[in-house]
């Protein structure tokens, strides 16, 4: 129903922390255009239409924070028959505001995120100021057709496809923001197709590491491959850019992904000694073991005689018995 908000951050800590406040807290039942407002919040109202004027329902719309450290906060709702969206108890500030067809609310046209007034980029957009126990009415602005990106990814040298990869087209658009479209993972086939790409020009990465404890147990063999980007580069910036028009499917946009080298076998190696570990000099001769004739002579006293003990001459005392028998 119209008016319902749906709040986002792009930290997830912080997105667990958000949903518990406000699944506790009783402002969290459903607002409707008519319910009080919060303190310090208002409203955000308009209407989305596309490129014919034909109001467009199902689409979520959006108000954004400044993206500043440790993230952004994010208020949704959805656009409703006659393309009428309302965003509620907004906290009043400063928001970015734009539109896109969520695949997760089940809208499968093509249409590309559109920021407000209509503009494709971040910078481009303008601020909407929200004030306290207020609507800001008038937010309205045009989505229009997109382009679509497919293709395949396979093992290089085998042809074997990969499923699993997370492939992902960015704007090369110059803009400081060059933002990421929603990121696509290829099938049992290897293939993949994205809908919903606005007219310009994209990297496309192909990546094998994106979240390897969360989704790749189900592709274990993505795992087993190099991250890179179209066409055959491994650094985003030696990527062939790949360019979209609105209405037409750019196809054929492949990977070949090398495998990753077998880690070499471990060594043994012990470290060279600290300085505390390292054995001082001794200031005693050296006698090497078990060389004739380095052994120094060794002199016994009076009433002693040399004895071989554990193979070292040791000095002993003579006892009388045995210095009879020595005289025999």
């Amino acid at each position: 129903m119209l008016g319902i908000t749906r709040l986002k951050v792009s930290c997830a800590v912080a997105l667990i922390l958000l949903i518990a406040l406000v699944a506790a807290s009783p402002a969290a039942a459903l607002l409707g255009e008519g319910s009080p407002l919060l303190p310090n919040t208002g409203n955000i109202r308009g209407t989305i239409t596309d490129q014919n004027g034909v109001p467009v329902d199902n689409l979520e719309v959006c108000a954004m924070t400044e993206q500043t450290q440790p993230f952004s906060i994010t208020y949704c709702s959805r656009t409703e028959e006659g393309g009428q969206y309302l965003i509620t108890n907004v906290p009043q500030q400063g928001y970015k505001v734009w539109a896109h067809a969520a695949w997760y609310l089940g809208f499968t046209e093509n249409y590309p995120q559109v920021y407000y007034p209509g503009v494709k980029h971040y910078e481009e957009s303008t601020w909407v100021q929200v004030h306290g126990e207020q609507t800001t009415t008038g937010i309205d602005f045009q989505v229009h057709e997109g382009g679509e990106i497919s293709g395949t990814v396979t093992a290089k040298g085998t042809g074997k496809p990969i499923a699993g990869i997370q492939v992902c087209p960015t704007w090369v658009s110059g803009h400081e923001r060059a933002e990421e479209h929603s990121c696509g993972i290829t099938d049992a086939a290897g293939a993949y197709r994205f809908k919903n790409v606005d007219t310009g020009e994209y990297t496309v990465k192909f990546d094998t590491q994106w979240n390897p404890e969360y989704e790749h147990y189900q592709y274990p063999e993505a795992l087993e491959f190099e991250t890179a980007f179209y066409k055959g580069a491994t650094e985003v910036a030696e990527a062939t850019p790949v360019s979209v028009t609105a209405g037409q499917s750019t196809e054929g946009i492949d990977a070949q992904l090398q495998p990753v080298d077998p880690a070499p076998p471990a060594h043994d190696v012990t470290p060279p000694a600290t300085e505390a570990e390292t054995p001082q000099a001794s200031t005693q001769p050296s006698v090497p073991v078990g060389v004739p004739g380095t052994r120094p002579r060794l002199s016994c006293r009076k009433g002693k005689r040399k004895v071989m003990k554990a193979g070292h001459l040791r000095c002993v005392r003579i006892h009388h018995s045995a210095a009879r028998r020595s005289h025999r």
